[in-house]
């Protein structure tokens, strides 16, 4: 879905920009977000998200659901489980104002996180889920500042090529 609103018609914030909070619903169950591909644009694009509060458990995959566009986002809860997802492959790649992401407990099926948090800046604290099938954290936390990871149970993890290149903790 995509929507269009006016500026100065939402609520302003103590950053001074206007804000909207938009309910995304839908009759069938929603398995996909992406914010990587708008269509019909070319050129760069900034969302201005500063906060994404999910209920969304038939999600299927995370992958490039925050890449890029988004600088401004510093908040993502998700208030559901997640059984469904199998990849958080660049999921939040430079999305450079991270503070907070809250997964639930466990992404069950989960088999690559590949640069899903490379380029943050933002020193956030990041604990991930358990991984129980998680096969690569290639790049997961590639030229990142970041204040604290916590790691869960990621058993599987045979792939940790540039984990954390160039980060700093």
């Amino acid at each position: 879905a995509y929507h269009q609103y006016t500026p100065g018609s939402g609520k302003l914030s103590v950053k001074g920009f206007t804000t909207f909070k938009i309910s995304i619903t839908s009759s069938t169950n929603i398995t996909y977000f992406s914010g990587y591909d708008y269509p019909g644009y070319s050129g760069w694009l900034t969302y201005p998200i500063l906060k994404a509060n999910f209920n969304t458990p038939n999600l299927a995959s995370l992958e490039n659901s925050f890449r890029i566009y988004f600088p401004l986002l510093e908040s993502v809860v998700f208030s559901c489980t997640l059984n469904y997802v199998t990849s958080l492959d660049n999921s939040f790649y430079q999305a450079v104002s991270l503070k907070e992401i809250s997964f639930p407990a466990s992404l069950p099926i989960c088999t690559t996180a590949e640069g899903a948090f490379s380029y943050i800046n933002s020193y956030a604290n990041i604990e991930l889920p358990n991984l129980p099938l998680c096969t690569s954290f290639n790049s997961i936390f590639k030229n990142s500042n970041l204040n604290k990871i916590i790691f869960n149970s990621c058993p599987s993890v045979n792939d940790a090529t540039y984990m954390l290149y160039s980060a700093t903790i």
